[in-house]
């Protein structure tokens, strides 16, 4: 997957080599651990990217791949948002005051002073980084050996929910990582408030025609990337309110649109908005699935996956796409699931 990121003002094309959903017992500080976790602080690259990560590190990869540890390791620079960081901070005080009630929450100011001291020191305003050393490990390659501000910045926000995608990247030939954090909070699941927003909505047509993105900001996980509900309201009616997996996939009718209860699912998924130079939140790219296919078309396996897409990205939907100035190949799509 590549990302484009900006470091103060100038603009990187990044390539993620982890994505994980949650946070290991190894990770997060002691006071939170379920089990007997060491305090490695090891981020691991996610094996299914070596091939990717081998790009800016083949010594590293060779290493791995023979099973030699620290022989090339490197330093590099990890780089985390501000303002990333700071959204998600309430929830995750949240979090400990529910989960970790003898831990401390966080101090909002005395955190702010401090990243905010780091990155002045670094002549940045929007961004700071921590070094570390990135080298085969035991157990593959790892982030490691970070230096001690660490502590008191960065492992203050893992907790067991926290999603964390990392991302590498070259600043004038020197190569870097790029580090988000999402946090969910125990409500209702994100997903799920926003399929019952769609269904309370009014429906919203969008002007036919490429459509230029917009700006994209993140609050928290609950609303990574923002989607129109009316649109997607749009779509499930141009569906007809059937799963277009099999329109024989009933459910039970919904209270607030009095048909039967579908899901809208972005074919090309949201979080790749920044890979396409138009908007993909458009009713092309919206799908209707029953509730049990949109599971399965995030969750299952990938050659299942696979079939549903085959089914989805038929000739129309593509020139569906292609009117609205997206262009995605079945090869590239399947890519955005794994």
């Amino acid at each position: 997957m590549i990302k484009y990121i900006t470091i103060e003002n100038q603009t990187f094309e990044a390539t993620l080599i982890l994505s994980t959903p949650k946070t290991n017992d190894d990770v997060v500080r002691k006071i939170r651990k379920n089990g007997t976790g060491e305090d490695k602080n090891h981020f691991l690259v996610s094996k299914s990217s070596y091939e990717e990560f081998g790009r800016f590190f083949p010594s590293i990869l060779k290493d791995q791949k023979e099973g030699k540890t620290n022989r090339n390791k490197k330093n590099i620079k990890n780089y985390f948002s501000i303002s990333g960081i700071l959204h998600d901070l309430d929830l995750v005080n949240d979090q400990i005051k529910k989960d970790y009630p003898k831990e401390e929450i966080i101090n909002v100011k005395i955190f702010l002073d401090l990243i905010s001291s780091i990155s002045k020191r670094q002549n940045s305003e929007a961004n700071f980084y921590i070094e570390s050393e990135i080298g085969a490990a035991s157990n593959g390659i790892g982030f490691k050996t970070w230096e001690d501000i660490y502590s008191n910045t960065i492992k203050l926000l893992l907790l067991h929910n926290t999603k964390t995608n990392i991302y590498l990247f070259k600043n004038e030939g020197e190569i870097c990582s790029y580090f988000e954090f999402n946090q969910y909070k125990n409500t209702t699941h994100p997903e799920d408030e926003f399929q019952n927003k769609i269904s309370k909505s009014t429906s919203k047509r969008t002007k036919k025609g490429p459509q230029p993105k917009k700006p994209q900001s993140v609050i928290s996980l609950s609303s990574v990337f923002k989607r129109s509900p009316g649109i997607s309201k749009s779509a499930l009616i141009d569906a007809k309110y059937e799963c277009q997996i099999n329109t024989n996939h009933t459910t039970f009718i919904n209270r607030n649109t009095k048909e039967n209860y579908v899901e809208a699912h972005h074919l090309i998924p949201m979080e790749f908005y920044d890979t396409f130079k138009n908007c993909i939140d458009r009713e092309s790219n919206i799908i209707s699935l029953c509730p049990n296919c949109h599971k399965e078309i995030h969750f299952s396996d990938i050659s299942n996956i696979n079939n549903m897409l085959r089914k989805l990205l038929t000739t129309d939907r593509k020139k569906l796409l292609g009117d609205d100035g997206i262009s995605v190949t079945k090869k590239k799509l399947l890519s955005f699931y794994k």
